[in-house]
This record gives C-alpha cells, structure tokens and sequence, in this order.
C-alpha cells in the first residue's frame, strides 16, 4: 500500500510518499514546496492522503475536571461553551492525569474553528495536527519507560511539553507562547520546571523536537538539561523506517528529523500495528 503525507507548514508544504507493504515502512519520494502551495498536490486526488496542519491551525486547551462530575459532559461543556465549539468538532488528540489532590487535568488538541478547510485536499483522506502526529511519532519510536519523560519543543510560536506517562500515553500537554529569539535551553528548562511543579511530575529525561531546533543547539539544550539533572535526546524516528531515496536525500531528511516528523502522519497506523 502506497500513501502520501502533506504537511503544510506555515514555513514550508512537504510531501512524503511511503511504500508501506513491506514488513518497514519506506520513504520512496520527497518534495518541499514553498507554504501554501497548494497548487503541488493538487494531483494526488485518489490515492491515499493523510493531511498534517501546522501550527496556525491548531490550538490546545486544558482544564481541570472533579472525580465527581462526568468527564463526558465536562469534556463537552468546555468544547462547546468555553471553546465555542460543537460537539462534533475535530479532536485530534486527548488526554488527562490524575492530581495529588484528586482533580483530574485534562487536555485536548482541536482545529482552530477560523482555520483554512483544506477540504478539498484532505477529502481523500485524514486530517491531522502536526502537534498530534509529533506525540504519537515520538511514542512510535520510543519503548514504554518506567518512569515519565516529555517531548519538548517549539512549534512556531509556542513552546510545547507533553508528558508521556509509565503507560506510554500523554498525560499532560502544555503550551506556552515563546518568542522565536529566547534562548532554546532556558525555555526548555523553564517548562520542564514549571511542568513538573505544577503536575507533581519528576521528568528526568526529555525528547527535543520542532522548529528553530538546530543540531548544534540540540548540544547546548542537552548540556543545560543535564545540569539540571535532565538527560536529553533529539527526536529520531526515521531510525525506524527505510528509504530508497539518494544519500543526500535521506541525510538531509535525517538531520531535520525533529523538524520534519509529521511527514510519518500517513504511516503511523502501520507504525503501531
């Protein structure tokens, strides 16, 4: 089976086509395109078609629900009344931890309601959030841990930390905004604390991901984290796929690995079968 990711980026619009009917994904072509070119897929109407949306697309949003009150119709009194939403909106994404205190926080990853449709390129197939496809990307190329670790990183405008529990799933997904200028590691470490002060979460290893990352700042993110006693990795999942693309090619995908992980959106049921 054959599918194609396109993931519009507000930076840059990447297409990836995998060949999944072998026992490892393959990457068999990549293009990149300038941001909102459309006009590049317009011919992949037919096939298989997982369409990943960046981060003007998207927003996260977070509360606290009572052991006491239904998670149900909490869950739809904040997508509705507080989010403005319907019932029936898309959400890419949930999740929730359980409190010291008892209260549950939850989490969930949902299109931007004045967000473009795209509806005509995703009729074929999956809508996703980049943000959503990181986390499950990460977890694909992770083994479960016994203790919680998180994904870290920016994504445009924001800086983002999702907590992944003793469970392999999300607990807490965290989103800040950031100045594209602050300094990658003092972000990092400021999140992290804050995370793990205010969800009673001791994370002592995080994963480093998204956009602006460069490898020799991976470096320097690495080195501040372990003062603080963190260890730190940079997101890798081509590791666990092949390619039949050239050496340059497949290098210079290796190395934005952090960057360009949403272009996985089209295999990552393959991924966890």
């Amino acid at each position: 089976m054959m599918s194609t990711t396109v993931y519009y980026h507000p930076r840059r619009t990447l297409v990836a086509t995998w060949d999944a009917r072998g026992p490892v994904p393959r990457l068999v072509a990549f293009h990149e395109y300038a941001p909102n070119d459309h006009s590049s897929v317009a011919n992949l109407h037919g096939v298989d078609v997982t369409s990943v949306l960046g981060n003007d697309c998207w927003f996260v949003h977070s509360f606290p629900t009572s052991s006491d009150q239904p998670d149900s119709r909490r869950r739809s009194f904040e997508l509705e009344e507080v989010c403005g939403l319907s019932a029936s909106h898309a959400v890419d994404m949930e999740c929730s931890t359980r409190l010291r205190s008892g209260l549950s926080w939850s989490s969930f990853v949902a299109l931007r309601p004045d967000a473009p449709s795209y509806n005509e390129l995703a009729s074929s197939g999956a809508l996703r959030t980049d943000l959503a496809v990181d986390i499950e990307v990460a977890l694909a190329c992770t083994p479960a841990q016994a203790h919680p670790w998180a994904l870290h990183g920016r994504r445009g405008p924001l800086s983002i930390t999702a907590v992944i529990g003793s469970d392999h799933q999300p607990a807490v997904i965290s989103v800040q905004s950031t100045s594209a200028e602050a300094p990658y590691h003092q972000t990092a470490l400021s999140e992290l604390a804050s995370v793990g002060q205010r969800f009673d979460v001791n994370v002592k290893h995080a994963m480093l991901f998204g956009d602006y990352l460069t490898l020799p700042m991976v470096d320097q993110v690495k080195s501040a984290l372990r003062e603080s006693g963190i260890k730190s990795t940079r997101l890798q999942p081509f590791r666990i796929v092949e390619t039949s693309l050239d050496e340059s090619t497949a290098s210079r995908i290796i190395a934005r690995a952090h960057v360009i992980s949403p272009i996985m959106a089209g295999i990552l049921p393959r991924l966890r079968s």
